[in-house]
C-alpha cells in the first residue's frame, strides 16, 4: 500500500512538472512545426552536398510525423496541449539518439557533427531547469562517447567533439543559471506585490465596512429626521390653528367697534398665520424629498401637464394665461410621478405669479439626447436680475417682499432637490424685464420598479386655461 502511494505521488509529482504553461503553447506548436519542416529538409540538403552520404527519410518523415501529430493533437486533446512540454522533452531525446546514430552512419563526417551541434543548440532551449541540462546533455555526451567508442574510423577527431559537447553544455549551465536567478527575482517581485495586494485588498475591506457603518448611520438619522420634520409640523400647526381660531373670535368680538386698526392688525394675524402654515409645509415636502427610497415609474406626461395647469388655475379661469405646449414633449417619461408633477407645479406656477405682463405666456419645449430628456419652460414675465440666478435656488431666498409676491422661498429648493433625485441638472436664462427660462434635464435610463401605466385620467376639463399644443 505504502509503495503504490509512493508511486502514485512520484507520477503526480512527474506530470504536474510537465504541465504546460499558457504562455508556451503557442511557442512549442511553433517549434514543433519548425522541426518537422527542418529535419526531412536538412536531410535533403546533405544528401544533395554528399550523394555518398548514408540518410534515411523515412526516419525524417515520421519524426516529422510525430511533431506534425502532436500539434494536431493539442487542438483536439487537452491532455496533449497541457502536456507539450513532456511531447518536446520526449521528441528531444529520440532526435537526439536518431541524430547521433545517423551521424555515427557517416562516420561522423563534418556536415553531420555540425548537423548534431546545431540540433543539440536549439534543442536544450526547452530545458527549464538546470537539472534538466544536465541530463539532456549527459545524455547526449554519452550518445557520443558509445558511438564513437564503436566507430572504427571518425572523420573528425574525438576529442574536438567531446570538447564542443562541453562548451556547449556550459554555456547551456550559464544561461540556465541567469534565467534561474531572472525567475527568482520574478518570484520576488510577484510575493511583493502579492503582499500589497493583500494589504490593499485588507484597506478597501475596512474603508468599505466604515463606509457601510456611515451609510446605516446616515440611514438612520434620515429616517429622525423624517420624523422630527413630521412631528414638529404637527406641533407646529397645532398653535397656530389655535391662534386662527381665537383671532377669529377677536375678529368677530371687535367687529362691531369698526375701528380700522384693529381690523388691520386682525389681517395681519391672518395673513401671518397663513405664510407660517405654508412655510411648514414646503419644509415638510422639502425634508420628505430624497429622504426616503425614489420609486420611478413611467409617467404620462401630457396628461400630468394637464392636471397640472388646471389645478393653477382651479380658483377662476385665467384668460390672461396662455400656456404652449410644443408637441415635442415625450409621450411617456420615466420618473418619480409626484416629484416631477410637483417640478412642473412650481416652474409654471412661477412663470404666472412672476408675471405683470397683461397677457402672460408660458412656453413649454423639451429635446431629447442620447441620455436626458432637457426641458425648457419660458415666460415673458419679470425676468431675474444676472446677479441672483444662482441664489434663486437657495433655502428661504426671495428676490421679492410678501407684499409684492406671496411666497416661501423654498418652491426652487425643492425643484433644485428633484433634478438632483432625477440625476439631472437645472440652470437659468433670463433677462431682468423680459422674461426667465428655466432649463433643466431628466436621466432617460432610470431604473423602473414598475413600469404599468398610470390608469386612464377620466373627464379631465382642460378649459380653465388656455393650453396651445403646437
Amino acid at each position: 500500500m505504502l509503495t503504490s502511494n509512493f508511486f502514485r505521488n512520484k507520477f503526480s509529482s512527474f506530470s504536474a512538472y510537465f504541465v504546460t504553461k499558457h504562455y508556451e503553447v503557442t511557442m512549442l506548436r511553433l517549434w514543433f512545426v519548425a522541426a518537422a519542416l527542418l529535419v526531412p529538409l536538412f536531410g535533403i540538403l546533405l544528401q544533395f552536398v554528399d550523394p555518398t552520404a548514408v540518410d534515411f527519410l523515412s526516419h525524417r518523415l515520421l519524426i516529422s510525423t510525430f511533431f506534425i501529430g502532436t500539434v494536431v493533437m493539442s487542438f483536439r486533446i487537452d491532455a496533449v496541449r497541457q502536456h507539450l512540454m513532456f511531447f518536446a522533452y520526449l521528441g528531444n531525446f529520440i532526435m537526439t539518439s536518431w541524430f547521433v546514430w545517423i551521424t555515427y552512419m557517416n562516420a561522423f563526417s563534418f556536415n553531420y557533427s555540425l548537423g548534431v551541434f546545431i540540433a543539440i543548440c536549439s534543442m536544450g532551449v526547452f530545458c527549464r531547469r538546470q537539472r534538466d541540462i544536465n541530463i539532456f546533455f549527459t545524455f547526449a555526451i554519452l550518445n557520443f562517447f558509445i558511438t564513437a567508442y564503436l566507430q572504427p574510423e571518425m572523420l573528425v577527431q574525438k576529442a574536438f567533439i567531446i570538447v564542443d559537447l562541453i562548451i556547449i553544455a556550459i554555456v547551456y549551465s550559464i544561461f540556465m543559471y541567469q534565467r534561474s536567478y531572472i525567475k527568482q527575482d520574478l518570484e520576488s517581485l510577484n510575493q511583493n506585490l502579492n503582499l500589497l495586494n493583500q494589504t490593499l485588498e485588507e484597506q478597501v475591506i475596512e474603508r468599505t465596512t466604515i463606509a457601510e457603518e456611515k451609510s446605516i448611520k446616515l440611514q438612520e438619522k434620515n429616517k429622525e429626521l423624517e420624523r422630527f420634520a413630521s412631528i414638529a409640523s404637527h406641533d407646529l400647526k397645532a398653535p397656530l390653528r389655535n391662534i386662527g381660531a381665537f383671532a377669529k373670535i377677536l375678529n368677530k368680538k371687535t367687529k362691531q367697534l369698526d375701528d380700522p386698526t384693529i381690523n388691520e392688525c386682525t389681517q395681519f394675524i391672518d395673513n401671518g398665520i397663513n405664510r407660517m402654515t405654508n412655510i411648514i409645509e414646503d419644509l415638510l415636502e422639502y425634508s420628505r424629498i430624497g429622504q426616503s427610497a425614489v420609486t420611478y415609474k413611467e409617467i404620462d406626461l401630457s396628461k400630468m401637464l394637464f392636471l397640472v395647469i388646471n389645478s393653477i388655475a382651479s380658483v377662476k379661469s385665467r384668460p390672461d394665461v396662455t400656456v404652449q405646449i410644443k408637441n415635442d414633449l415625450p409621450a411617456n417619461l420615466i420618473g418619480n410621478p409626484r416629484q416631477i408633477e410637483q417640478l412642473f407645479q412650481n416652474l409654471i406656477d412661477n412663470a404666472i405669479k412672476y408675471n405683470k405682463s397683461v397677457h402672460k405666456l408660458v412656453t413649454i419645449a423639451c429635446q431629447e439626447t442620447s441620455d436626458y430628456w432637457t426641458f425648457e419652460i419660458a415666460d415673458n414675465g419679470i425676468g431675474i436680475p444676472e446677479e441672483f440666478k444662482l441664489q434663486v435656488f437657495e433655502m428661504f431666498k426671495r428676490l421679492h417682499g410678501g407684499h409684492e409676491f406671496q411666497g416661501t422661498g423654498i418652491g426652487l429648493a425643492i425643484c433644485k432637490k428633484i433634478i438632483d433625485n432625477h440625476k439631472g441638472t437645472i440652470d437659468i436664462a433670463s433677462e431682468e424685464g423680459k422674461g426667465t427660462t428655466f432649463k433643466f434635464s431628466i436621466l432617460k435610463m432610470v431604473t423602473t420598479e414598475e413600469k404599468n401605466r398610470p390608469k386612464e385620467e377620466k373627464n379631465m376639463s382642460r378649459e380653465m386655461v388656455n393650453v396651445k399644443v403646437v
